[in-house]
């Protein structure tokens, strides 16, 4: 329980952060997408860590 509880609230805060309607959150939303979409490291990791390509090159620990 104690190694899958960061996950678990990890995962949940993700749930909150795009569920919530508040202009300050949707700003910051949108804040966030535009960085990660428009810096191509940031893009490369998160595509190949949802897509499980290649893990050596990626700068986050495989989960699993």
């Amino acid at each position: 329980m104690r190694t899958s509880r960061p996950l678990y609230v990890g995962t949940n805060e993700i749930v909150n952060f795009f569920t919530d309607d508040r202009l300050p959150v949707k700003i910051l939303r949108h804040i966030a997408l535009r960085i990660a979409n428009n810096l191509e490291p940031i893009k490369s990791i998160i595509k190949n860590k949802l897509t499980e390509a290649d893990g050596s090159r990626t700068l986050l620990p495989r989960l699993f």
